[in-house]
């Protein structure tokens, strides 16, 4: 099928779901919900926590990985990849829903909120730092939440961004005025182009910066 013929075929263009996948999804929250459940139930806090926090880091940074793989064609102006370019893109579906649970995440430390401190010892124990000195500001947690927080606001800002530019095209495609289509892609390949590079580097630098207070402080000091 030729781009050009978006309009057309635009009612074949979306993915459905029968009852069978609609069944398994559903299963699947019902058991990871279960198991948090559970674990809570057991009294294991640290480690249900833990593991809601590196399967959230997992399925997240596999969803920024899509849309940065996005990034770099837009960089090169890889023409090859537009048939293959909304599979990965895709991805970043899970953006909003990992956002909504590092916040969570984050809330329930702050708090204390089922004991989700215990994942970070120098906050169930605040008396831990004062033997580490350096870290000893750099931990304080209203500070470590607040720069991740930060840092995935500015994550999302820019894949919201990208996410607009790049399906600006198709949404007038499948309006069917071609001709818009064609000026909103040139204008946004041009621009993409252009930003696409920076765009990366505060992906790495803010992804880097979760991945190093989230996970990588979440087992000692």
């Amino acid at each position: 099928m030729k781009q050009s013929q978006v309009y057309e075929f635009k009612d074949k263009l979306f993915l459905t779901l029968n009852a069978n996948q609609r069944g398994g999804i559903i299963l699947g929250l019902v058991i990871g919900v279960a198991s948090f459940l559970g674990g809570m139930g057991a009294g294991e806090y640290g480690r249900t926590w833990g593991a809601f926090l590196l399967n959230l880091m997992f399925f997240f940074s596999i969803s920024l990985g899509g849309v940065a793989f996005g990034n770099m064609q837009d960089i090169i102006g890889a023409l090859w990849a537009r048939p293959i370019k909304r599979l990965h893109e895709s991805f970043g579906a899970f953006m909003p829903c990992a956002f909504v649970g590092f916040l969570i995440f984050l809330l329930a430390v702050s708090q204390g909120f089922l004991h989700a401190d215990e994942v970070y010892p120098w906050i169930s124990s605040p008396q831990l730092l004062h033997s580490f000195p350096g870290k000893n500001q750099w931990l304080q947690p209203s500070w470590m939440i607040g720069r991740d927080i930060a840092a995935l606001v500015i994550i999302m800002s820019l894949s919201a961004w990208h996410f607009k530019l790049t399906i600006k095209p198709d949404l007038a495609l499948l309006a069917g005025d071609k001709d818009e289509a064609f000026r909103e892609g040139e204008f946004s390949r041009e621009k993409l182009r252009f930003f696409s590079a920076p765009v990366l580097v505060v992906y790495s630098l803010c992804f880097t910066l979760l991945v190093f207070d989230l996970t990588g402080h979440s087992l000692s000091l």
